[in-house]
C-alpha cells in the first residue's frame, strides 16, 4: 500500500512514468466495539432481563369498525374471485352450482355487514367489561443472557451430512 509507480509506453522513444496513490483503508475491526461489553460486562456481573408490561384498557369502536369492515370486505373479494371457477367446474361436470351468482352477491354483503356489526358490538362489551376487570395485560419479557460470554475466534464448519464425528 502507499506509492506505485506505472510505466506507459507510448509510440515515441521515451517512457511516460506516472505515480499513482492507491487508497489506504485501515483494517476493519473485527468487531463493533462496545456491543459485547453491553451484553457481557468485565466485571462479570449479568445483566438484568428486560420485561414490558401492556395493558389494554379500551378499544376504539370505530377502529374496530373500520378494521372489522376492510377485513371483511377483503374476504368477500377472495370469495368473489374464487367462486366463479367453482361453479364453472360444477357446470362441467353437470352439477347445479349452489349458491348460484345471484344468492352469493346477497350472501357475501349480508356477511360483511353482520360481520362488521358483530365486530363493533363486541368492542362496545369489552370495553363495558374492562371498567370492571381492568382490561387484558400482557408481559413481553427477554430471556436472561448466559453468563458466560461466547468465545471468539473461528466458527467451526458444520459437518458434513451423513458423516458421523470424529472420536
Amino acid at each position: 500500500m502507499g506509492r506505485s509507480s506505472r510505466t506507459a509506453h507510448g509510440t515515441g522513444d521515451r517512457d511516460i512514468t506516472e505515480d499513482v496513490q492507491e487508497d489506504a483503508q485501515p483494517d476493519p475491526e473485527p468487531r463493533i466495539s462496545g456491543v459485547a461489553e453491553q451484553l457481557w460486562p468485565a466485571d462479570g456481573t449479568v445483566p438484568r432481563a428486560r420485561s414490558l408490561r401492556l395493558r389494554m384498557a379500551r378499544a376504539d369502536p370505530a377502529s374496530v369498525l373500520a378494521v372489522s369492515s376492510l377485513v371483511s370486505l377483503g374476504l368477500a373479494v377472495c370469495a368473489a374471485v374464487t367462486l366463479p371457477p367453482v361453479w364453472i367446474l360444477l357446470a362441467l361436470l353437470g352439477r347445479d352450482p349452489w349458491p348460484s351468482p345471484g344468492w352469493a352477491l346477497a350472501l357475501g354483503i349480508c356477511a360483511v355487514v353482520l360481520t362488521t356489526a358483530s365486530a363493533t358490538v363486541c368492542s362496545l362489551l369489552y370495553n363495558v367489561s374492562c371498567r370492571c376487570a381492568g382490561g387484558v395485560e400482557l408481559t413481553l419479557a427477554e430471556d436472561a443472557p448466559a453468563a458466560a460470554a461466547p468465545a471468539r475466534g473461528p466458527r467451526p464448519e458444520p459437518a458434513e451430512q451423513g458423516a458421523r464425528p470424529g472420536p
